[in-house]
């Protein structure tokens, strides 16, 4: 079924939240893709989003950059027609 919704989860210090809030998030019943941006938290919330087995994208900010959700969606490979 392919995704008609995405929802990007903004993380910061969530490693403990994390794998609940994904799999609640995935087991909805429709068509949804997330995104976990997580701002380089020092608790591994990143590695933790990557090592999950999810179809999860990921993006982790470096620090002192701001990055714009039109970029984060751009690296995500969405479309503006898809948004």
């Amino acid at each position: 079924m392919p995704i008609d919704t995405f929802v990007i989860v903004p993380t910061y210090n969530e490693a403990d939240n994390l794998d609940e809030l994904l799999q609640q998030l995935l087991a909805l019943p429709s068509a949804i893709g997330a995104i976990v941006v997580d701002d380089n938290s020092p608790d591994g919330t990143g590695a933790i989003a990557d090592a999950l087995d999810l179809d999860v994208d990921l993006i982790v900010q470096q620090p002192g950059r701001n990055l714009p959700i039109y970029r984060i969606a751009k690296h995500s490979g969405l479309r503006s027609e898809d948004l």
